[in-house]
């Protein structure tokens, strides 16, 4: 939540990507005020951490009555999410490697964001996913040999405002927050 709060507003529609049973959305939930005006987006495959995620955020909402837009997404296999309206903030924490196409679900929700909206992420590598056969654990294999590309397409549309590129091969299990980078005008050498 420390991560978030400073990149939240009143109106905002944030996103927790991955999101299982939803452990950031329900902490940033039971510190809201009853006056919070945001949209409140979870996304997951269909699963019982899902459901119970879902489940879970409900029950916060009507125990404390907030007046919160609470909206689920369920990622398909073939088939990323659309959000209701645009994305101001995004959390993706330790989903990218599970994923067949990091790249894809980044551009998706990259797509999906308003100008200056964050993304706050980290795309853990595990030491041995790469020697390891495509179904062999959690992590998957094609997620690994595409993390660079991945980390190359958040290079070039976001800025980094907190964390450090070194930690990308040093520590890749460190936390990076980004934000959208202004679409600029056409270039002048650039055909339209």
């Amino acid at each position: 939540v420390n991560f978030v709060f400073p990149h939240l507003d009143q109106g905002h529609h944030i996103c927790e990507y991955g999101s299982g049973v939803a452990p950031y959305m329900n902490t940033l939930m039971q510190c809201l005020t009853q006056e919070a005006d945001m949209d409140i987006s979870i996304a997951d495959v269909d699963c019982e951490h899902f459901t119970f995620g879902q489940w879970r955020l409900d029950k916060i909402k009507r125990e404390r009555g907030l007046k919160v837009n609470l909206t689920s997404h369920t990622i398909q296999v073939d088939e990323l999410p659309k959000f209701h309206k645009p994305l101001d903030l995004v959390t993706i924490f330790e989903v990218l490697e599970h994923t067949p196409d990091p790249v894809a679900v980044v551009k998706n929700i990259h797509d999906q964001m308003n100008e200056n909206a964050v993304l706050i992420e980290n795309f853990i590598l595990a030491a041995d996913v790469l020697e390891a056969p495509e179904f062999d654990g959690p992590d998957l294999r094609s997620a690994a040999l595409l993390r660079d590309d991945c980390l190359s397409y958040i290079r070039e549309n976001f800025d980094l405002i907190n964390g450090h590129m070194k930690d990308v091969d040093e520590n890749p299990n460190a936390t990076r927050i980004w934000r959208k980078k202004k679409k600029t005008g056409l270039n002048f050498f650039e055909m339209p």
